[in-house]
């Protein structure tokens, strides 16, 4: 079941989401959803910069999985990933296995640069 908040927050960015501007860099902050089967994790990132749209979007799957790359292999990841009742499981894969487990991002924040 989805957060509240979370998609309280999404719908109202998404109304006011600012135009592509080649003048204007912004932080984006984002949760980032992977699921299998019902274990599921999620991820706080923020990429900064002129970047929107799936680029965007890429950029925050790609950053949450460098959070996870193993130390003997920048190109294979392992993430701990939590079932409802509790219980952790460590997913391991490399970069295409973990992008098709990507369900979801939602973006809770975005700020100018020079606001931050």
């Amino acid at each position: 079941m989805e957060h509240p908040r979370r998609r309280e927050g999404v719908m109202e960015i998404i109304k006011n989401y600012p135009c592509p501007d080649g003048s204007q860099n912004n932080q984006h902050h984002a949760i980032v959803v992977f699921q299998g089967d019902e274990f599921r994790a999620e991820i706080a990132v923020s990429v900064g910069g002129n970047c929107y749209g799936a680029d965007l979007f890429d950029s925050f799957i790609s950053q949450a999985l460098e959070k996870h790359a193993t130390s003997d292999d920048a190109d294979y990841f392992k993430m701990p990933m939590k079932y409802p009742d509790g219980r952790i499981c460590e997913f391991e894969g490399d970069e295409r296995e973990f992008e098709r487990m990507c369900v979801a991002v939602y973006i809770t924040r975005i700020v100018p640069e020079e606001d931050e």
